[in-house]
């Protein structure tokens, strides 16, 4: 085997220690096998990361959704009612309660031929929004003509212009509003557009009630439901923060696995492919074996010689892995995000997880390609003597 001149050259001048000259001049016996095992690998280790960042980028991104949330947990009741629920207000660990409104319609913007159904939340002046919950704009409580969109609502506004005309359609009439925003409303259902009332709902479907800070959930909803029944007040339903995000994860529970299943067989399929190319690499190499037996290298010391070769290949590997990990992070959060949630998923890398995934590979390739090695090279030992001598 005659190395590359120029690569010779450079990794005589630039490495210090012989073994590792040695190794990566081997890897370019044939640079075609290690080009094909290096994207196995890379492919593989990008996609078992992309995964686990995936996953971490929704759960933070419903956390920072629920931490700026003031309400908890909300209640949809079957019929319109009147008046303020005291029965509801006054269990001990409800913190505070307000009363939504809905009306039902159909919106269109100006310009806009055919309008999109959908409904109306009107929200009581007491309402706690936030501006850590908009996507965009400024919460302005002081003016009912501004409205806010669901966030699954952006693609339908990416053209429009926060101060726009956005026309809402109610039993007939058609009244002009202003857009003034987008609201993150991370698993609410059915999309929909939001306002101020300028005064307190006469009537309401909707409590969006405050559970104070270290009670259940569960048995906030527990107990709510069961007051409202004694008070003969019928609950459509109810959801918290808790259980959007878990219905959200099982959704996206499935394209999880296909990543996760994909990324184990490529890196699967890597390593056989580099345990071949070793059993091809030191077929290839056995004068020099032969040679560094007879100068009395051990098994040990040239299967360590194998193990620097394709060590390198692997870290090299990784660390382009991580790199494409970080692009698919950032380009199936935006088409995953866009696609169920209405807005693309902040990407981020988890990195404890990243730290460890990378060292238990590197210490499950090491035992590998080392006992790997070992034991081809052992098997050889007194026939290759016989052979090359």
């Amino acid at each position: 085997y005659i190395p590359n001149r120029a690569l010779f050259k450079i990794t005589q001048s630039i490495l210090p220690v012989v073994s590792l000259k040695y190794g990566i001049n081997n890897l370019f016996r044939s640079s075609v096998r290690t080009v094909l095992i290096s994207l196995l690998l890379i492919i593989g280790f990008g996609l078992f990361i992309t995964g686990a960042n995936l996953k971490y980028s929704i759960q933070e991104d419903f956390n920072s959704f629920s931490k700026n949330s003031y309400y908890n947990v909300n209640v949809y009741l079957k019929d319109t009612l009147q008046g303020d629920l005291a029965f509801v207000e006054k269990l001990p660990f409800v913190e505070s309660v307000s009363y939504l409104s809905r009306t039902g319609g159909s919106f269109r913007l100006q310009g806009q031929a055919f309008p999109e159904n959908s409904g109306l939340k009107i929200l009581s002046p007491d309402y706690v929004l936030g501006n850590a919950l908009l996507i965009s704009g400024k919460v302005d409580k002081s003016c009912s003509d501004c409205v806010y969109i669901s966030m699954k609502y952006q693609a339908d506004f990416k053209s429009t212009a926060l101060g726009d005309t956005v026309l809402f359609n109610a039993d007939g009439q058609e009244k002009p509003y202003i857009f003034s925003g987008v609201v993150k409303d991370i698993g609410s259902g059915s999309p929909s557009l939001y306002k101020f009332n300028d005064a307190p709902n006469a009537t309401y479907r909707e409590l969006a009630v405050k559970v104070k800070d270290g009670f259940s959930l569960e048995r906030a909803k527990e107990q709510i439901d069961t007051v409202c029944l004694k008070n003969k007040v019928e609950v459509r339903g109810m959801s918290d923060g808790t259980t959007r995000r878990i219905a959200l994860e099982n959704h996206l529970e499935p394209t999880m696995k296909i990543i996760a299943g994909t990324s184990i067989f490529t890196i699967i399929i890597g390593l056989i492919g580099m345990l071949i190319a070793i059993s091809l690499s030191l077929q290839e190499r056995i004068r020099e074996t032969g040679i560094m037996k007879a100068l009395g290298g051990t098994a040990n010391d040239i299967s360590k010689l194998v193990l620097v070769e394709y060590i390198s290949v692997s870290v090299a590997s990784i660390a382009f892995g991580v790199v494409l990990s970080s692009i698919l992070t950032s380009v199936w959060g935006n088409i995953l995000g866009t696609l169920i949630l209405g807005s693309p998923i902040v990407a981020l890398i988890n990195v404890p997880y990243l730290l460890i995934s990378i060292l238990l590979l590197l210490l499950m390739l090491t035992s590998i390609i080392w006992g790997y090695s070992y034991a081809k090279v052992k098997q050889s030992s007194n026939a290759l003597l016989n052979q090359v001598f």
